[in-house]
């Protein structure tokens, strides 16, 4: 199994992405994770947090200002390539949503 260096993936994953937009995103995860009520959320043996499709489902609320869990298990989905019990990290979500907020490309 190869060893996965968790801070350069990170890195890689923020590169083109402007300052204030990767903070919006980060902001999100912890909304998914499950920040505002204040639960300790689940994290793999690393410590590294992640998102499961009940995260998406239960959260989405805070992200998008209405309660949709259809819309939050088919952006579940989305992040995850069409998988289920897939856990999405944050290197994993920023990579997600890089394409559609990328200055790259301008």
């Amino acid at each position: 199994m190869p060893i996965i260096n968790i801070d350069e993936d990170l890195s890689n994953a923020r590169e083109g992405i402007p300052d204030k937009v990767l903070r919006g995103i980060e902001r999100s995860f912890k909304k998914l994770w499950g920040f505002p009520d204040h639960i300790l959320p689940d994290t793999d043996n690393e410590g590294v947090p992640f998102l499961t499709e009940k995260n998406f489902s239960q959260n989405i609320k805070f992200v998008i200002g209405v309660e949709c869990p259809f819309f939050g298990k088919m952006l579940y989905l989305y992040f995850a390539d069409g998988y289920d019990k897939v856990k999405i990290n944050l290197t994993k979500f920023i990579e997600g949503l890089k394409p559609y907020v990328s200055d790259e490309d301008r």
